[in-house]
């Protein structure tokens, strides 16, 4: 960044793709070891274990005096900005059941299970706007409403839904809208 800095050159700090490191089993992140994939994918959004991970290394990344100005870059003018996270999102095509391990997955089912009660005051409530469609994994009585993976969400998979799978479907684009909002609102502030 110094060097940057010395040929007028601001700088974009990225410290966090799901690409550049896999889970593994001593970082107390369960789920793992039961699927192919050790990459990260969306579990940034949701899991506090991992959202820890992230603010420790974003503190040290931005608090750690340069060994060149002595300043933190916190408060460094030459960096432009920070990018809280380069490439996923639940819209992104890794958001699949075979990327993310079922305990993770089955976590994000249960919070859109709070959700709908939120929005519709029961989960009987929300299957009764859906047309009382259910889908395979739905788990009322545990308070887990399955999710469909990110094809299921695009115009293509779209089309060809009726009108309650539709809604189900809005209603999901919506929940993992908020949440994925919410999470870069708290991860802005906490930066």
């Amino acid at each position: 960044i110094q060097a940057m800095k010395n040929a007028g050159i601001y700088t974009t700090l990225s410290f966090y793709f799901p690409l550049w490191f896999d889970i593994k089993p001593g970082y107390g992140i369960p789920g793992y070891d039961t699927i192919e994939n050790k990459k990260p994918f969306a579990l940034l959004f949701f899991d506090e274990t991992m959202q820890k991970y992230y603010k420790a290394w974003a503190q040290a990344l931005l608090t750690t005096p340069s060994p060149y100005s002595g300043k933190p870059l916190a408060d460094e003018p030459a960096v432009a900005f920070i990018e809280i996270l380069n490439e996923d999102s639940y819209f992104f095509w890794t958001f699949t059941k075979r990327n993310i391990p079922a305990v993770h997955w089955q976590r994000l089912e249960t919070l859109f299970g709070d959700w709908l009660i939120r929005q519709y005051g029961s989960l009987a409530n929300a299957q009764a706007a859906w047309g009382n469609r259910r889908e395979s994994g739905d788990a009322p009585a545990e308070g887990r409403m399955a999710l469909y993976e990110a094809w299921s969400m695009t115009s293509g998979a779209v089309q060809s839904m009726g009108v309650d799978q539709k809604k189900r479907v809005g209603d999901q684009v919506q929940f993992l809208t908020e949440n994925q909002r919410a999470f870069y609102s708290q991860m802005k502030a906490y930066i």
